[in-house]
This record gives C-alpha cells, structure tokens and sequence, in this order.
C-alpha cells in the first residue's frame, strides 16, 4: 500500500457562497470592485505618508513619540487586524485606518533615512508605484467583461519594466538600483494578482469592503508562511492510495 504525498503548499482557504462560484460576470464585479476601492485606498496611504515626512512634522514625531512606542502600537494594531477577519466592515475599516497611521508613521523615519541616502531611487520607486497603480485602473475599467488578473499581470508587467529601462537610461540611477526597483515593483504587481485570486473563493460577492482590507492584512501572513510550510507533512493526514 501506498500513499498519498501530503501538499507542499497550504491549500487556499474556501467558504459557500464565495465570488468564484457565482459566474464569471459576478467574478468580474467583485475583482473589479475590490480592486478599485484598494487602489483607491492606496491615496490615504501615499497622503499620509507624505504628511509624516513632512520636516515640521518629522521634527514632532521624533521628539514627541518614542520609536519604540511605534513599533509596538504596530504589532497591536497588525493583530487586531488580523483577528477583524470575520468582524463588520465598519470595525475593519477603523483598524485599517489606525494601523495605516501608525505604520506611516514609523516609515517615515526610515524613508526620510532612505532619501537622504538614496534619494534617486526612493523618488522612483515612488512613481514607478504611481504609474503601476495607474495602469492596474486603467485595465480594470477598460478590460469590460474580458477583465482576467493574468491579463492584469501580462499588461501592466511590461509597462513596470518600460518605467524601469527608460529611468535606467534617462538618469542616473545605477544598474543594481534598477534591477532592486524592478524586482520589488514586479513583486508587489503578483502579490496583488495573486491575492485577489484567492479572495475569490474566500469572499462572498457582497464582502468587497472586508476584500480590500485583506489585500492589506495578508501582507502580514507571509510572516507565519514559513511556519506553515514547516508544519504542512506533519498536520496533514496521509490518505492511502488505492493501489
């Protein structure tokens, strides 16, 4: 007797009534809805950020709140963000917003060290993200009913690496700078195809507030995934094989 290999990776989370299973036009409401309120939401980050680094402020925040006060009022926050999943959008939308100021917060002092050191590349990066949020909308609502997250990806992807070589040639950002900007940003362009397709099958179609915020929240599983991986040969039961 045999049997059956335990999977490599976690299998993705699924609940009735879920996105995935309503058609494929329900689909395309719900990816085009979450998406957009997210990038959407992207701004109140951008503007927050941009309020930290602000030299007044800087000035405040450095000789009024204790860093270390930052980092744990963060964790706090990433908690109780993470136990939210289930909870009303309202009680989600509160959290996100609090932990979006606080983590701004303490990334501002590190962006402001960053800029100082690297300003080239922080200022890229900046409109590198800018231009690939731009054109993940732009797909979005022009797409129709042909709208697919491949297709997201497929598009927009070189539209990232055109921003990357055209400010490779065109300034004087250095090749090791380049290639780090294009990694990241074509990290976080799959990570955000990637985590909708899961949303749909553990969101239901009327779940688009609590859909936008877990393209935030499970940022911070990637911390456990490890874990996870370590534990999957030894949680999962083995099913013996029929031969």
């Amino acid at each position: 007797m045999g049997s059956i290999v335990a999977p490599i990776f976690p299998e993705p989370v699924t609940v009735t009534g879920n996105a995935a299973d309503q058609g494929h036009f329900v689909a395309v409401r719900f990816i085009r809805a979450v998406a957009t309120l997210h990038l959407l939401s992207l701004l109140l980050v951008a503007g927050a950020l941009r309020l930290w680094l602000e030299p007044a402020v800087q000035v405040w925040l450095a000789g009024t709140i204790d860093a270390e006060l930052l980092y744990i009022l963060t964790i706090v926050l990433c908690a109780g963000l993470a136990l939210s999943r289930e909870r009303p959008a309202v009680a989600q939308t509160i959290i996100l917003l609090a932990t979006i100021l606080v983590v701004t917060a303490w990334m501002s002092l590190w962006a402001s060290l960053m800029h100082d050191s690297f300003p080239l590349f922080v200022n890229t990066f900046a409109i590198g993200f800018g231009i690939q949020a731009a054109a993940l909308l732009v797909f979005l609502w022009a797409s129709g009913r042909d709208l697919s997250l491949f297709g997201a990806f497929a598009l927009v992807w070189p539209v990232t690496c055109a921003f990357v070589i055209g400010t490779a040639l065109l300034t004087e950002i250095s090749f090791s700078e380049g290639l780090t900007l294009l990694v990241v940003l074509t990290c976080m362009l799959f990570y955000w195809v990637y985590d909708i397709a899961m949303l749909l099958r553990r969101r239901r179609p009327n779940e688009v507030v609590a859909g936008a915020v877990d393209l935030y929240r499970d940022v911070f599983n990637f911390i456990g995934l490890p874990v996870r991986f370590m534990r999957m040969p030894r949680t999962i039961r083995r099913i013996p094989a029929p031969w």
